[in-house]
């Protein structure tokens, strides 16, 4: 698969090679303007062959397994996800539109966008393990243990930069998600994305250590040379669910975490204008029928 062969998804984070695929779809929406919506979604093949290219050492054969892995995700992603995602956001955007919107309102939101998340790395595992059962040799694991190692490196240094740096453009990013939906924030909203990134800009660390536990369990793992069943399983659990396997404590701060995002997005919904909720039905709506366009 080669990229203009299909449209399909959007793509960012990993954790192992297996979150690259999986979370792509979770983080698309945020990063592009609905007129860019349908380009960065044709992207998708492109983006995850090139992280597979990255992180595995492939070969002729392996080449051609990731092509028809990516191809299979990406149709199921088209058929499963992404009639739900335009669901979702019709329905908010008549929240929205009604001003309905209040604080159980927004945690049933968040609530479903995790739940979401969990189908989608449950669906996208599969396809992830039939790839990841042909590098459980020594040379293929150390090759993708050098790999992780050189973006584990990128992030400390990217953490390594001045806590003041680093909270202006966490704030400045922050506030630029919010607007493609809302239009232009008050300086009284932008206070209150002041407020939460100071909150969590110094757990960045704490999840760089989360992240160091979960990729030497998760290689400690495909050195056992597990089936591609136990690789799928191993895939959904240390994606989502990590503290079941390695650091059982980082399970309270993921939890502080996620209440601290549900509180920044109460604040920001009660706080919208008149003009704000218009904007922001207006694009959820768009939002929806375009990615119910591009599900076929």
């Amino acid at each position: 698969m080669r990229l203009g062969e299909r449209n399909s998804s959007g793509h960012r984070y990993v954790r192992v090679i297996g979150v690259r695929l999986a979370l792509l779809f979770a983080v698309f929406l945020p990063v592009a303007g609905c007129s860019q919506l349908s380009f960065i979604y044709g992207l998708a093949g492109s983006a995850l062959e090139d992280e597979a290219a990255f992180f595995l050492d492939l070969d002729e054969e392996d080449e051609r397994l990731v092509d028809r892995k990516i191809d299979e995700f990406l149709a199921w992603h088209d058929a499963a996800m992404l009639p739900r995602y335009a669901q979702f956001m019709k329905a908010q955007a008549d929240l929205v539109a009604a001003d309905k919107v209040d604080r159980v309102a927004v945690t049933d939101a968040v609530e479903a966008l995790r739940l979401m998340l969990d189908d989608l790395v449950r669906g996208a595992a599969p396809y992830v393990a039939e790839i990841l059962a042909n590098h459980t040799t020594p040379d293929k694991l150390g090759h993708l243990e050098r790999r992780m190692t050189e973006r584990l490196e990128e992030r400390r240094s990217e953490l390594a930069e001045p806590e003041d740096e680093r909270l202006e453009a966490r704030i400045e990013k922050i506030t630029d998600n919010l607007e493609r939906f809302t239009g232009d924030l008050e300086d009284a909203q932008i206070s209150r994305i002041r407020l939460y990134a100071t909150q969590t800009v110094g757990a960045n660390k704490r999840w760089l250590d989360a992240r160091v536990n979960r990729q030497r369990a998760f290689l400690n793992f495909l050195a056992q040379e597990p089936s591609r069943a136990e690789i799928t399983s191993f895939l959904h659990k240390i994606v989502l669910h990590g503290h079941e396997i390695v650091d059982p404590a980082y399970q309270s701060v993921s939890k502080a975490r996620w209440q601290l995002f549900n509180a920044l997005l109460a604040d920001i919904m009660l706080s919208l204008s008149a003009e704000q909720r218009e904007t922001m039905a207006e694009t959820l709506r768009d939002y929806a029928a375009e990615l119910q366009a591009l599900s076929g």
